[in-house]
């Protein structure tokens, strides 16, 4: 299977703070900032719209992302040529679709 963090350095929201920090909520902050998404509402939207969740005890994942895990996914190496075309067609459509994200430039988004 492969898996990606829910949480933690390896994790889906700790990128989405590092690409647009203007839409995630920071971690361990002790107050909400209005308009800005937090970890748990990200993991929720996630799931409900096909990314499952499941426990694992692999000893080879980072201690940080916990033993709850998305499974079933993976990340695209930006090395394989396939894969590359693959991020910047979704890098494209990404901007197509939420404005805010060209923020984010192109090699952030595939160096990330």
């Amino acid at each position: 299977l492969d898996w990606i963090a829910r949480k933690g350095e390896d994790g889906l929201f700790r990128i989405l703070q590092r690409l647009l920090p203007e839409i995630a909520q920071p971690e361990g902050g002790r107050h909400r900032m209005k308009g800005r998404i937090t970890i748990s509402e990200f993991n929720k939207h996630l799931q409900a719209h096909g990314f499952i969740s499941a426990r694992t005890r692999q000893q080879t994942i980072k201690r940080c992302a916990g033993n709850w895990l998305f499974s079933h996914r993976r990340w695209l190496d930006p090395h394989d040529p396939v894969e590359r075309k693959t991020l910047e067609s979704n890098y494209d459509s990404l901007c197509a679709s939420f404005p805010i994200f060209a923020n984010c430039s192109r090699k952030a988004f595939i160096d990330c």
